[in-house]
């Protein structure tokens, strides 16, 4: 599939796409523009560039830096949103653990009422108890 692009004259150049990222000669000024593409837009490829580091706004699956994070929070200040409180996800944190434990003891009490014994329903029981604590002191146990 050819591979248009502007010269830095203006003149448009269409060249193969096995000629990405190299340099093709313009025909109207004489002068070299590469052709975009190459190594780093196919990374599959041997000898490609390595990806843009963890941050970095070109990489879409980067993630955020913490400085990026305290900038996108301040600007959300300065435009009026709110934060969530702290205590609403505590609370839903706690809420689900609560579930999760009821949940976890119907399917021990119908399992034993069928004889038989599920070995889900403990695990389940324990991570609810868990997720319950973690709400309860605010997601830092």
């Amino acid at each position: 599939m050819p591979i248009t692009f502007p010269c830095d004259c203006g003149q448009p150049l269409v060249v193969e796409d096995r000629y990405a990222g190299a340099a093709v000669r313009c025909p109207e000024c004489g002068g070299a523009p590469v052709a975009p593409g190459g190594p780093a837009a196919k990374p599959w490829r041997k000898g490609a560039a390595a990806p843009a580091p963890a941050g970095d706004p070109a990489d879409p699956f980067g993630f955020t830096s913490p400085a990026d994070a305290a900038r996108e929070r301040e600007r959300r200040l300065k435009e009026g949103e709110r934060e969530a409180p702290a205590e609403a996800g505590s609370a839903a944190g706690a809420a689900g653990g609560v579930l999760m434990m009821v949940g976890a003891v119907v399917w021990f009490v119908v399992g034993l009422a069928n004889d038989t014994l599920f070995f889900y329903p403990p695990v389940l029981f324990v991570i609810g108890l868990v997720a319950f604590v973690k709400g309860l002191s605010g997601g830092r146990a």
